[in-house]
């Protein structure tokens, strides 16, 4: 690791998502003018130290720096409620972290672990957030809270709970780039908000991080987090993307349902192939579980697509138009 580099890149990790994590860190790597500005940090929650050492071993040749932390940092008190889904409680281990990277890296960008890079983010990693701001990409609330179904009138309500008027104002948070102070602060109020106000946090941290966050973000380019939402929608063709974000419950390192068809699962067999060692971190649910997940994913594709046609064009429409109107800081 070099001593004059000022930026940081991170993960949070638990054992189930080590794996996805390490092909996105792997292809950050594959980065030249990303790897010559930033250094990356995978933050192993929940690993022995033993475990720890032989992921080192593992990856010595890759300039990757691993380092444990301990699940019993963001402890939940008893009534407090971590709403079932997809998302590990792990999730809030990114709130945590903050202060183990060095003084030195004074700009930070986080990354989610179901994510894959499939283009240039040299942009993204080189600029420099303003301090007190973070830097985030517009959610999917905007693309469908318009609708007048019980999905769109909760996501009002939920929305509304947590302080926000305009849902264009909403970010996803598995990607958020900020300064180290201004990150390190932010988590600490989003963790104490978090676990005063659980029974708002419909989606965890990000509930949390939105809440203590209103009026100090900056708009990222979808194309930075290009979520489920948008594939579903077909909207690669606007946007472009360099990151996508595999939003939902349908993995794409075992899903075969749509939007994803497996078309990202080879880069999760060919980590596998090229260091077995990992076969000993499972991520793979079990049969029951991806054949209900496929199911369901089929099942939603066909309400959107078969049983309401209209509902693609005009979220379409919703995303064109925020495309155009919105000025993105990256």
């Amino acid at each position: 690791m070099s001593c004059d580099k000022d930026r940081a890149i991170f993960f949070t990790t638990d054992r189930g998502f080590l794996v996805p994590t390490l092909v996105a860190a792997t292809q950050i790597l594959d980065q030249p003018d990303v790897r010559a500005i930033a250094d990356i940090f995978v933050f192993l929650i929940g690993f022995s130290e033993l475990e720890a050492d032989k992921i080192r071993r593992e990856f010595r040749d890759r300039p990757i720096i691993f380092q444990t932390s301990s699940p019993s940092r963001y402890s939940m008190p008893d009534d407090a409620v971590f709403r079932k889904t997809h998302v590990p409680p792990s999730a809030l281990a990114r709130l945590t972290v903050g202060q183990n990277i060095p003084e030195r890296y004074k700009h930070l960008t986080y990354f989610d672990g179901d994510i894959q890079i499939v283009g240039p983010i040299l942009d993204l990693i080189s600029f420099d957030v303003p301090e007190g701001l973070i830097l985030g990409a517009t959610d999917r609330p905007y693309v469908k809270i318009p609708e007048n179904d019980t999905s769109a009138r909760t996501t009002r309500e939920y929305l509304q709970s947590i302080g926000i008027k305009d849902p264009r104002d909403y970010f996803n948070s598995g990607v958020l780039s900020a300064t180290r102070d201004t990150w390190i602060s932010m988590s600490d109020r989003a963790l104490r908000y978090f676990l005063q106000h659980s029974d708002r946090c419909r989606f965890h941290d990000q509930s949390a991080l939105n809440a203590i966050s209103v009026g100090h973000r900056l708009a990222l380019s979808p194309r930075y987090n290009y979520v489920s939402t948008y594939a579903e929608c077909e909207a690669e063709d606007m946007i472009s993307p360099a990151v996508i974000h595999f939003t939902g419950a349908q993995k794409p390192w075992f899903a075969d349902s749509r939007p994803w068809r497996g078309r990202f699962k080879e880069s999760y067999a060919a980590i596998l192939r090229a260091h077995p060692m990992l076969k000993d971190f499972p991520f793979m649910p079990d049969a029951e579980h991806m054949e209900r997940t496929d199911r369901d994913g089929e099942r939603a594709w066909r309400l959107l697509r078969l049983i309401t046609p209209w509902r693609v064009p005009l979220r379409r429409r919703r995303i064109r138009r925020y495309l155009h109107d919105t000025q993105f800081a990256v």
